[in-house]
């Protein structure tokens, strides 16, 4: 478990993680990911005035779901044949933004939708 209370919290997982839990009041939580990750991996965020960042392995089969209420949620990976992490966010106040780093190609929306756009299409400004 990964904890901010009125400060920040910075975590490295695994490359076998499979259930993993951070909060954070009046803080931000950043977690490497980037090792890799165990069959069926899920991430749980809840948050009060306070930022996630997550990054996973590049092209990740992210998939997301839960809300942020004054906050921008943000999925920034390539997507390609790397492992599945499912990322539960519940935010007030707070950004949510799970990255891969390559910055080849950015998908912004919502939460509670898959990332699974084709390598070949344009990036999208929101979900549909």
């Amino acid at each position: 478990m990964q904890l901010a209370v009125f400060g920040n919290q910075r975590g490295t997982l695994p490359p076998d993680w499979t259930r993993e839990t951070a909060m954070s009041i009046l803080g931000n939580v950043r977690l490497d990911a980037s090792a890799g990750a165990g069959p069926n991996a899920k991430l749980t965020f809840i948050g009060i005035f306070g930022d996630l960042m997550v990054t996973v392995p590049v092209s990740s089969k992210v998939r997301t779901s839960g809300f942020t209420i004054f906050g921008d949620p943000r999925v920034e990976v390539s997507q390609g044949e790397g492992p599945e992490v499912s990322i539960q966010s519940y935010s007030l106040f707070g950004d949510v933004t799970i990255t891969d780093h390559t910055g080849s190609h950015t998908v912004k929306g919502g939460l509670g939708r898959s990332s699974s756009a084709s390598s070949g299409s344009a990036p999208r400004d929101r979900f549909t």
